[in-house]
């Protein structure tokens, strides 16, 4: 159950990141691709093989 917290949180701190990438830089393109990074590493990290 912990790390379905874990994955919950970073889900959250990427949104967080996505939206200030785009307050930022006025960039949808920017935001898709910082939302696609984050999801891959994400994934990466908390999910199993």
């Amino acid at each position: 159950m912990a790390n379905d917290a874990a994955l919950r949180s970073a889900l959250v701190w990427l949104a967080g990141a996505v939206l200030a990438v785009g307050i930022c830089t006025f960039s949808f393109k920017k935001m898709v691709a910082t939302y696609v990074v984050g999801v891959v590493g994400i994934s990466g990290v908390f999910l199993p093989d």
